[in-house]
């Protein structure tokens, strides 16, 4: 890309609370007109390693987990980032990514009791 020139990424995000990706089809996203790159679980950089709940310091220590592996772990979690030369087309093939996404949901568990303390 030509220096000073702008790219738009558009966050796709899951559809689901728990689960995991069964099936991404990214290819419509990548032809799609101005497109720069899409990024999934498949080809994103990996990211060190992180802490366990049991060693961070407060509640504030948190764990980057995206685009790491093809686990679902919360409502509306980034799956895919769409870059393109324009916000609209960016926002076109992230919604051509979101429609190539199918998951196999898993069943959401909500239990307080259970949550790591923070005292």
């Amino acid at each position: 890309m030509p220096s000073g020139r702008l790219a738009y990424a558009v966050l796709v995000t899951s559809t689901v609370a728990r689960g995991r990706i069964a099936q991404l089809e990214t290819a419509q996203a990548e032809r799609a007109p101005g497109v720069l790159v899409v990024l999934t679980h498949k080809n994103a950089p990996k990211l060190p390693a992180q802490p366990t709940v049991q060693s961070r310091v407060s509640i504030t220590d948190r764990a980057l987990q995206l685009l790491q592996d093809d686990r679902v772990r919360y409502w509306n979690q980034p799956v895919g980032v769409v870059v393109a030369d324009t916000l609209e087309r960016a926002q076109h093939a992230a919604q051509l990514l979101r429609e190539g996404i199918r998951y196999e949901r898993e069943a959401c568990r909500v239990d307080p009791a259970s949550a790591p303390r923070w005292d």
